[in-house]
């Protein structure tokens, strides 16, 4: 049985359903005056199997429907304060099941005195939040517009001043196609450091940004994504700001800008795309059977243990991957714990992701590196306890379905471990955890198979 998926980075604009008659029925919306807001129908059992007996469509004007019988299990789904913008499921000779994608729609202002979307991203069906921009006076407007995602940030600074000089923004279109910005501000000459952020979007994204400005410029700048924060870039002198998306994404920016940046603000979108399958499954039980419909949320890969170890460091995510492929641990010989980590990751197009180091500078290092296609990691097991009156990881021992790395450190205080064993069939794909002067606590991500 085939699962299917539709893009829900567009509108449905035309719906065409081909019974097993073969009469095809199809739906025009006209958007974006009218959109899609639900779907509902039933499903049933036949020498087939489970599928979809009928089908309706409703927009923010009508109900389209139904098409075919409406004899089994009713299902349906209304978008609250959203619209449907993407289709998934599973098909074989019929359409055995069917989800939606949808997205908020929301009515907000980009900018006060403007009654546009600006930028590449004109048709975004969510219209973007303003922030107002921070800094000092002087320089000219400048405005990006909205995009899908920040994918990078070159910060330009001169030695001989306490400004950030420029900066230009990568941006990913929702085509997919990448959009580098004009550098905003002045030329550096030789006088420039250059300073880049590369971030790994879609599994890491931009939510917030801070820093300090004096009466006529930036003078430095931090961006936090949902993985770590980069920087400060420049030096932090004057007043201080600071912006954090709540459950949204950064998604623009805008300023003024002359010989050096002097002030930039943000666009931001929501960032909740909620997905869910109408799933028909046969429950065989004594003497009976049931059919029962799913409304599973496609969600990211859970959480499956910790952090284990102690409350105190900064969090960090270094997110999801395909696997995790070497293992650096730093140890402080002096104290027997864990002095930091840093991992090695493969992502899904193959490319590689090299984690910053998660604790504090030691000269003591341990490399495990795993054998590649063959060897892969299933679990990390350990000892934390007090040093300076603070919990942090004394010991690390990485498990792989070959064998056992370590203990690397002290094994001493209270034991902790990632593994569940009543299911195996496990790979861990990420790490999060915190950290500070030492590794104060880690945990993992985990997929199941």
């Amino acid at each position: 049985m085939a699962e299917l998926s539709t893009p829900s980075n567009s509108k449905a604009r035309a719906i065409q359903i081909t019974p097993p008659s073969s009469v095809v029925k199809a739906i025009k919306l006209d958007f974006p005056s009218e959109f899609l807001t639900g779907v509902s129908g039933s499903y049933g059992h036949n020498c087939y199997g489970n599928n979809i007996q009928s089908l309706k469509f409703k927009t923010n004007r009508a109900e389209y429907g139904p098409f075919g019988s409406g004899s089994g299990t009713r299902f349906s789904f209304q978008a609250k304060d959203g619209m449907i913008t993407g289709f998934h499921g599973r098909a074989g000779r019929y359409l055995d099941a069917i989800g939606v994608c949808i997205v908020p729609v929301c009515s907000i202002s980009t900018k006060a005195g403007k009654k546009r979307y600006s930028g590449n991203d004109s048709s975004c069906h969510s219209p973007p939040r303003s922030a107002a921009a921070w800094g000092g006076g002087g320089g000219r407007d400048w405005d990006d517009g909205v995009f899908s995602a920040v994918k990078g940030v070159n910060v330009r600074l001169r030695s001989d001043t306490d400004v950030v000089s420029a900066v230009r923004f990568v941006y990913e279109k929702k085509d997919g196609e990448i959009f580098f910005s004009p550098f905003h501000g002045g030329h550096c000459g030789e006088k420039i450091h250059r300073k880049t952020v590369e971030i790994d979007f879609p599994s890491e994204f931009l939510t917030g940004v801070s820093g300090t400005y004096s009466e006529n410029a930036i003078t430095s700048l931090k961006f936090q994504t949902n993985r770590i924060e980069y920087g400060p870039f420049g030096v932090e002198s004057g007043t201080t700001f600071s912006f954090n998306t709540k459950d949204g994404l950064i998604t623009g920016f805008h300023g003024r800008a002359g010989q050096f940046l002097n002030a930039i603000g943000v666009y931001t979108m929501p960032a909740c795309s909620i997905s869910t399958e109408a799933e028909t499954k046969q429950h065989s039980g004594i003497g009976s059977s049931t059919d029962q419909l799913l409304l599973r949320p496609r969600l990211p890969p859970p959480r499956s243990a910790g952090p284990c170890g102690g409350s105190g460091g900064r969090d960090w995510d270094d997110g999801v991957f395909s696997a995790v492929v070497a293992v650096d641990v730093r140890l402080n010989t002096n104290t027997g714990v864990i002095a930091a980590v840093r991992f090695s990751c493969k992502r899904k197009d193959g490319s590689c992701f090299l984690s910053p180091l998660h604790g504090g500078h030691c000269s003591v290092r341990k490399t495990i590196e795993f054998e590649e296609d063959s060897e892969f990691l299933i679990g990390v097991e350990g000892f934390y306890g007090v040093l300076k009156g603070i919990n942090i990881i004394r010991s690390l021992t990485f498990i792989t379905n070959k064998a056992k790395h370590g203990p690397m450190g002290s094994e001493f205080g209270t034991y902790f471990s990632s593994m569940d064993f009543s299911d195996c069939n496990r790979k861990v794909v990420g790490f999060h955890g915190r950290s500070g002067d030492y590794l104060d606590a880690i945990g993992v991500h985990t997929e199941y198979f």
